[in-house]
């Protein structure tokens, strides 16, 4: 990733290359590369001219492997919130 300074003068730089150019509405590419850079910009970008980010997996995902998660995790924070513990000691056992 990006030192914090490194970031934001990126998301400046290619910013100010493509904020006139109205054709562009988004930025993006392959995963590692251009997540960092796509998010500095697409952060950049507001309010003066919203660009969406975007990024491409190598390899298509395979959806029958990854299950999305489906235990609750809102009462943990809640308890976590109220009680002002650690999460495992605030979630009820």
């Amino acid at each position: 990733m990006f030192h914090p300074e490194g970031a934001a003068l990126i998301g400046d730089i290619i910013f100010e290359m493509i904020a006139h150019d109205t054709d562009v509405q988004y930025i993006g590419g392959r995963e590692i590369g251009a997540i960092p850079m796509a998010v500095s910009v697409a952060a950049r970008s507001w309010p003066d001219r919203p660009i969406n980010a975007f990024f491409v997996r190598k390899a298509p995902k395979d959806q029958r492997r990854h299950q999305p998660d489906r235990r609750p995790v809102r009462s943990q924070l809640e308890s976590h919130s109220v009680r002002g513990q650690s999460p495992p000691r605030a979630a009820p056992s």
